[in-house]
């Protein structure tokens, strides 16, 4: 043993701390109307549980509706393209008389 008692007799370092590795996180995937979903109820039970400030809950409510918003907009303009095309195809464009 060392003169004061460790087994290596090693000093310790003095200087910056150094922080952990941090831990990856989990990707969180937004891009269907269902994940949406999905991430607002984990946003809705954190908040109810204590897990996560109601204001800072209420934060990502806003962000998660207006991404939920943007797909439903992309949706609906696919789905409009679509019948547009299908239309031109068949010939029957909406002509006046």
């Amino acid at each position: 043993m060392g003169k004061n008692g460790s087994d290596n007799g090693q000093q310790p370092i003095e200087g910056e701390v150094i922080p952990s590795t941090p831990t990856p996180k989990k990707q969180i995937r937004l891009s269907s109307i269902r994940d949406c979903r999905r991430e607002l109820s984990k946003v809705y039970a954190d908040a109810r549980h204590g897990s996560v400030d109601p204001q800072d809950a209420t934060r990502l409510t806003y962000i998660i509706v207006a991404i939920s918003s943007m797909i439903k907009d992309h949706e609906l303009e696919e789905r409009v393209k679509k019948l547009e095309e299908q239309n031109e195809k068949s010939g029957t464009k909406n002509r006046r008389p």
